[in-house]
Formats: structure tokens, C-alpha cells, sequence
């Protein structure tokens, strides 16, 4: 038979190194924590549960998820933080998940090309991980708030990120960014946008179409000079340049001859 839960079924905190195929025939009425246990694998039959609440598998050893992965639904927060994840199944970007999705402190060096397919209701974290690129279907990417690519190794990022529509704050602060691509200008931010502590040394031309509803952070960067256009950006909040190269301030634009 399989095991019919009416609430929340906390297994947190034990020594599970492994979960038994008929997992996924599990039915439970809210949350589901597995979470700071010896998990070095799932099931490939997890991916037939239905969680109404939160999955926490955070604080485990996976190094990989099964491709049935992507069939999981869950109403509220997936959390897979620290773990050991070096790459996701094909299978993700299939996934659901009503509310926040947690891929913090992994060792993920890639994203499947999938993701860009993904559904997430809140924020989607991928903070401290190993990034060093995005594939091109990440512009495609639903996010209902923030979006976390803080403290990864992105030296540069997709031509589709400009497509992106991001309600809350976007973070790619402490990556390794050069450049940013051209459509990065067609961005909406509803938060912050912090980009700073990375290696920018200049603005694409269309930066000046931005807007961040938030604070704009392009701290501790090199940036010698800003473009023609940075004058029309939309700034709801603050405004930081400090900790870069600059030698003239360009934060205006004139059609007025010098004199």
C-alpha cells in the first residue's frame, strides 16, 4: 500500500541515505521536509508527488535529481539548497512551483537548456553556485519577484536576457561580468537592480532604455565611461557609480553646443 498523510510529514533532520522506490506513491495533505539528511539520490518515482505545501530538500548530499523531476508539483517553496548538485535533468524546465525556488549553494556549473521553460510564482534563487554562462532560453524564464545570480562565475550573459520581466530585484552581483549584451536595455526591474563587484568596463549603447523601479548598483566595477544613452534611464531609487574609472560625469544628455 502507500502512505496517506492528512498534514505536514516531517522526516527533517535524520540520517536518511536513501528513500525506497514506492516513494512517489506518497499522498500528503500539506508540507514535505526531507530536509539535513545523507540524501545522495532520489527515487525516479518522486517525481510522481503532489506537494499542496513545501518541499524542502535542502541540506542533503544530492549530486543529482532524477529526470522524472520535472512532473513534481508543488504548490508553495522548493528549497534545494546546499546540496551538491553539479548540473539539473533535462526534465526541469517542465517543473511548477507556486512559489520560491531555492538552487543556492550547489556546484552547478551549467543550466540545462530547459530552464528557460520554467514556472516559478516567487523568487528563484541560484546564489553561490558555479554558473559560467546561462543558455540562450533563459530569457524565457517566468519569475513572479527576484531573481538570485549573485555570486556565481558569469563572465558574460545571453543576448535573450533583455526579455526578461522582473517584478522584484535582479541580483548578478560578484560575477565576473565584462560586458553586458545589447538587449540588456530592453529589461524591466520592478526592484533593484545590483550589479555591482563584477568586471564591467563598459555599457552597451541601449543601457539608456533601462528601467529599474528600485535602486540602480553598478559599484566597484571599471567602467571608464558610460554611453550617449545613459542619460534616459529610469532610476526609481538610488543611483551608485562609486569604486570605478570614471573621468567625466555623463549622467544627462544635451543638445546644446558646447561653448
Amino acid at each position: 500500500g502507500s502512505l496517506t498523510v492528512g498534514g505536514n510529514l516531517d522526516l527533517g533532520d535524520n540520517q536518511l541515505t536513501a528513500l525506497p522506490e514506492s516513494f512517489g506513491k506518497l499522498t500528503m495533505g500539506v508540507d514535505l521536509n526531507l530536509s539535513h539528511n545523507q540524501l545522495t539520490t532520489l527515487p525516479e518515482s518522486f517525481g510522481s508527488l503532489i506537494v499542496d505545501g513545501d518541499l524542502r530538500l535542502n541540506g542533503n548530499e544530492l549530486t543529482r535529481l532524477p529526470e522524472s523531476f520535472g512532473s513534481l508539483k508543488v504548490s508553495g517553496d522548493l528549497y534545494l539548497s546546499d546540496n551538491e548538485l553539479t548540473t539539473l535533468p533535462e526534465s526541469f524546465g517542465s517543473l511548477k512551483v507556486g512559489k520560491e525556488l531555492v538552487l543556492s549553494r550547489n556546484k552547478m556549473t551549467r543550466l540545462p537548456e530547459s530552464f528557460g521553460s520554467l514556472t516559478v510564482g516567487g523568487d528563484l534563487n541560484l546564489y553561490a553556485n558555479q554558473l559560467t554562462a546561462l543558455p540562450e532560453s533563459f530569457g524565457s524564464l517566468t519569475v513572479g519577484r527576484t531573481l538570485d545570480l549573485s555570486q556565481n562565475q558569469l563572465t558574460m550573459l545571453p543576448e535573450s536576457f533583455g526579455t526578461l520581466t522582473v517584478s522584484g530585484d535582479l541580483h548578478l552581483r560578484d560575477n565576473q561580468l565584462t560586458t553586458l549584451p545589447e538587449s540588456f536595455g530592453s529589461l524591466i526591474v520592478g526592484g533593484d537592480l545590483r550589479l555591482y563587484d563584477n568586471q564591467l568596463t563598459m555599457l552597451p549603447e541601449r543601457f539608456g532604455s533601462l528601467t529599474v523601479g528600485g535602486s540602480l548598483d553598478l559599484q566597484e566595477n571599471q567602467l571608464a565611461m558610460l554611453p550617449e544613452s545613459f542619460g534616459s534611464v529610469t532610476v526609481g531609487g538610488d543611483l551608485r557609480l562609486s569604486n570605478n574609472q570614471l573621468t567625466s560625469c555623463l549622467l544627462y544628455t544635451s543638445d546644446a553646443a558646447d561653448e
